[in-house]
């Protein structure tokens, strides 16, 4: 199937320039980050409702940029908003760039926690590295699908187009939920639906370019999420009592997974919820 080009296929990477010192300011500690910078990049599998996904995200952002490599992130956000995240990196006034962004209908549609304050927090995090002289470029990648098996193959077909438009140098990260960043075939839950067995998740059909595939790990707490459609669905949700003593002080990166579908996880030690920002 042939996806239509949108705008993006013919832009350079941003660089915008702006004081060096938000250029300079530091990254926030990732443990192991060095593992994954040498690599085509990282897909991400979002633990949606949480602080510590999005700020994993920021954080490997702000490495890869510092390691001196062009950044590609693709957000799991409706293509047809392509044009609006594009200006989020260039509009000089940040509250005007943060609320044009999130009246979006990703922003005012979303009560699961992947429009969260953490993650509007982290995206101003890569605005600011961005307005500091980074080459960096926002993906919307989210083409949606009559059936999740369309969304995935339609999302993989696009972003295919684009790193092959002369960004196939370039760092990638890759976020969205933990089931599209598996990167084997089929879905192994008890309560998948029927013929998920072989489904071809969107980490599936991109695995061939190299990119590592982290899923979170973590040790309790709570997140946002929905039991079902309508907002009075949606709450904080315990995953357990965190760990203490023995929560990692920053994010760790273990190139080791029981699960093959990844190669590795994230570590974040105790999750803390973010709820809609909306």
């Amino acid at each position: 199937m042939k996806i239509p080009l949108i705008s993006i296929l013919g832009l350079g990477l941003l660089l915008c320039a702006q004081p060096t010192t938000a250029r300079d300011a530091p990254c926030g500690p990732v443990d192991g980050v060095e593992q994954v910078l040498g690599s085509p990049g990282v897909f991400i599998g979002d633990m949606h409702g949480s602080v510590e996904s999005p700020a994993f995200l920021s954080a490997l952002a702000c490495h890869s940029v510092k390691a001196g490599r062009p950044l590609v992130l693709a957000m799991e956000y409706d293509a047809k908003d392509q044009a609006v995240v594009e200006q989020f990196l260039i509009t000089p006034d940040e509250n005007k760039a943060v609320d044009a962004l999130t009246a979006t209908p990703h922003w005012t549609g979303n009560h699961d926690g992947r429009a969260s304050a953490a993650m509007r927090d982290a995206l101003l995090e890569i605005r600011r590295l961005a307005r500091g002289g980074n080459r960096e470029k926002l993906v919307a990648y989210d083409f949606g699908g009559a059936t999740s098996a369309e969304r995935d193959r339609k999302s993989a077909e696009l972003i295919r187009q684009i790193r092959s438009n002369g960004n196939s140098e370039a760092f990638w990260i890759v976020f969205g939920g933990n089931v599209h960043a598996r990167k084997t075939k089929g879905l192994p839950f008890l309560n998948a639906p029927a013929g998920a067995g072989e489904h071809e998740p969107l980490g599936y059909l991109i695995r061939d370019w190299g990119l590592i595939h982290l899923n979170a790990a973590y040790r309790g707490g709570n997140i946002w999420t929905c039991s079902g459609p309508s907002p009075k669905d949606c709450g904080p949700r315990s995953l357990g009592p965190g760990c203490t003593a023995d929560c990692p002080v920053h994010p760790i990166i273990r190139l080791q997974s029981a699960d093959t579908a990844y190669d590795g996880v994230y570590d974040v030690g105790k999750l803390t919820v973010s709820g809609p920002l909306r």
